[in-house]
């Protein structure tokens, strides 16, 4: 089913830059290229279904085992013959998630080079790029192995600007408390400059991948001044280039760098569409006669729902109530929105026959499903979104709806 893969995104940078995922230099300051590892497979056409199963079910199965699931644009499922086009899976390790995205390419009509987060916009290539090239080139080194890399692996750092060779703060997301990010703001210092081309130049002469091309060729990194002191400088402020909606509403004003969702009304509206029209199924079937009976609806920072407890729909016998979270804070627990803890506990009279847990998987998130499990626990179905881990739920979920299988996948409403 895989006709070809390679490395993409921050995972190919960082291949090509140090040939592993971070780079240490010889003061001992870290180059964290990336959060997570990111690839592009060239499928066989109508491969992807048996790639997922297999890949999510290999993964399930080590020592510490994988969750996966399904994603895409929303703008990408709205088209016609619409179709997911990542599988992203990801697992617990000393506290830390670690996750792994798989983006699909299709040998036959134009294929999409998917971007490592939704702040990257995908860029476009001929499927005869694929077909008659493979599109892939000499292997790229990771630590003591290797994975084959594209071919044209730095025209696709094109899209970044500047010098790609050296760390871009500008494009770095986790920027709250990072160290990695933190001691690069005033900039990097001549020795710096120098062990990154050294290493490049050492990775292309071992026959591997490298940064070196860039080195050589691009103007951004012809132009650095090894011999003076003057520090090399790799962004004004980080994050700063990132989409607006991973911003907090007043990011243009220089304040409140971080990566704090904002609510998306054009956006989220099919979400809450499609959202209205499971909760009611779900009723439906919950309820055995077709009468309406009572919801509950945890959402995170959507335009669905205002802050706090509100009403969505009300009627004879129907109730769906809808909670979200409020402003967020530049905090790793709370930066998607912080909930009232004490409303969600008062929240419900009586135990609904539907709730949907539908937050971002966040500390603050987890909180509150952890809340909702305990004093609103469903009579009947629980339904959850695909952001959410199942690690995170699934057993409260079984112990307060003493059922064996108590959860309903929810779409994959990746926006």
């Amino acid at each position: 089913a895989i006709e070809a893969f390679w490395p993409q995104g921050s995972t190919l940078i960082a291949l090509l830059r140090h040939g592993r995922l971070f780079g240490t230099f010889g003061d001992g300051h870290m180059d964290c290229v990336g959060d997570d590892v990111d690839f592009e497979v060239v499928l066989k056409p109508g491969a992807w279904p048996d790639f997922v199963r297999g890949t999510a079910q290999a993964l399930s199965k080590l020592e510490r085992p994988y969750a996966c699931y399904v994603g895409s644009r929303v703008t990408s499922l709205e088209q016609a013959g619409g179709q997911y086009e990542q599988l992203l899976c990801h697992s617990m390790f000393d506290g830390f998630t670690c996750p792994v995205s798989f983006h699909r390419t299709d040998t036959e009509g134009n294929t999409r080079i998917a971007s490592t987060s939704s702040s990257e916009q995908g860029t476009a290539i001929s499927k005869t790029a694929v077909a008659t090239s493979g599109n892939v080139g000499h292997a790229c080194r990771v630590y003591n192995s290797s994975v084959p890399c594209p071919h044209d692996a730095t025209a696709r750092l094109a899209k970044y600007g500047g010098c790609a060779a050296l760390p871009n703060i500008e494009l770095a997301s986790l920027n709250i408390g990072n160290a990695c990010v933190q001691w690069m703001e005033s900039g990097l210092q001549p020795s710096h400059v120098r062990e990154l081309r050294e290493r490049s130049r050492s990775l292309t002469e071992a026959g591997y991948q490298s940064m070196w091309t860039l080195w050589q060729q691009h103007p951004a990194c012809q132009v650095l001044e090894l011999s003076s002191g003057n520090s090399a400088s790799i962004g004004t402020a980080a994050g700063a280039r990132l989409e607006q909606f991973y911003r907090a509403p007043d990011w243009k004003r220089g304040l409140h760098q971080s990566c704090i969702p904002v609510v998306r009304t054009i956006e989220d509206a099919p979400r809450c569409k499609e959202r209205a029209r499971l909760v009611g199924e779900a009723l439906r079937l919950g309820s055995g006669s077709g009468e309406p009976g009572f919801a509950v609806v945890l959402d995170g920072p959507t335009a669905c729902c205002p802050p706090g407890a509100s009403v969505l729909e009300a009627g004879t016998g129907l109730l769906v109530v809808c909670f979200a979270p409020g402003p967020g804070n530049l905090s790793i627990e709370g930066h998607a929105g912080i909930y009232d803890e004490e409303s969600l506990r008062q929240l419900c009279p009586s135990n609904p026959a539907v709730l949907v847990l539908d937050p971002l998987p966040t500390a603050a998130g987890t909180q509150a499903v952890t809340l909702l499990l305990e004093h609103c626990p469903p009579a009947g179905f629980v339904v959850t979104s695909a952001y959410m881990h199942p690690g995170l739920f699934v057993s409260a979920a079984k112990e307060v709806s003493k059922l064996e299988d108590a959860t309903v996948p929810g779409l994959s409403w990746i926006t």
